[in-house]
């Protein structure tokens, strides 16, 4: 039985550092179509996509897209999602996130169970001094490893793409994808603990300490 090929979102916003180191990771894994949208970056990552990574990637399934100016994460999610209407399933990986080369065979298991899966990485178990395990061991269970939770985040997510028609605008980056789940409580979201991901920016500002004001984060 052939696997399914899951399309991913990668949205960049400089860091172009950290781009390449992500990309190189998902080129390798086993993903299906990558999906760049570039939001308006002012570093050199638009030159780079283009004379860089498509020409040394002629074969590969990578498209990329350009914005011209930050419209947040709704804004790019939305082109993605209007791109990927006919998928059942989709992924978003940030531009900071490093993932496993089988990361996608073993997360699409998980949407059995649930509507949205998030991978564990270091950031989450971070909220809570006494570490991962104590972060969710009020979480229900629904199968080996995989808690509910109210809220999934950004980076390394995979969802059923049928729920999902549009993320509402908000001026905080991060307010689109959460307004969307808490409008519906109907979903099964959940973190996966056996799936670990690296993000390369612990807190989002260590190596680029102006990004969450650029992106609006802190709003």
């Amino acid at each position: 039985q052939e696997v399914m090929k899951v399309p991913v979102l990668m949205i960049t916003y400089n860091r172009l550092e950290y781009t390449k180191q992500a990309l190189k990771a998902l080129i390798e894994s086993d993903c299906g179509t990558i999906y760049i949208i570039d939001n308006g970056s002012t570093d050199g990552t638009e030159r780079w996509l283009k004379d860089k990574l498509i020409s040394t990637n002629p074969d590969h399934r990578i498209s990329c897209f350009f914005m011209y100016e930050n419209t947040g994460i709704a804004g790019a999610m939305n082109v993605f999602l209007k791109l990927t209407a006919d998928q059942p399933v989709v992924a978003k990986v940030d531009n900071d996130t490093i993932v496993p080369p089988d990361f996608f065979n073993r997360m699409l298991p998980c949407l059995q169970e649930c509507h949205i899966v998030q991978a564990k990485h270091h950031i989450i178990p971070a909220t809570d001094p006494l570490g991962w395990h104590h972060f969710v061991k009020d979480m229900r269970e629904i199968a080996p490893g995989l808690r509910v939770n109210h809220f999934v985040g950004g980076s390394g997510i995979l969802f059923d793409r049928k729920i999902v028609d549009a993320i509402p605008q908000t001026g905080w980056m991060l307010g689109g994808w959460r307004e969307f789940q808490r409008h519906r409580p109907d979903l099964i979201k959940a973190f996966y603990d056996k799936v670990e991901i690296k993000l390369l920016d612990e807190h989002g500002y260590s190596d680029y300490p102006d990004y969450y004001k650029q992106t609006k984060r802190l709003q």
